[in-house]
């Protein structure tokens, strides 16, 4: 990774976000859910409401950064979110 890990503290979201928000609207949701400043170089950690996508938004300085990933080993999982800290899904 580009940073030390003691520095880095990583949020995650405890609700599912739409996937096709990208920079402008992932900050909006940290900056309305967490205390902490976003640009202050934290990970936030954005998952979608079938747990099989994940967004991390971090900004390193000189932008934002969203990393993507599809988790496809979910997809044979009956209930993904199960194992979701905070997730409100059903």
């Amino acid at each position: 990774m580009f940073f030390p890990e003691s520095r880095v503290r990583v949020y995650l979201y405890g609700q599912a976000v739409d996937m096709r928000k990208s920079f402008d609207g992932l900050y909006a949701v940290a900056r309305a859910a967490f205390p902490q400043d976003p640009t202050g170089g934290d990970l936030y950690v954005f998952v979608n409401r079938s747990g099989r996508q994940i967004k991390v938004l971090y900004f390193d300085r000189s932008g934002w950064c969203v990393w993507a990933k599809r988790l496809i080993w979910l997809l044979s999982v009956k209930r993904p979110n199960a194992f979701l800290c905070n997730c409100r899904c059903q």
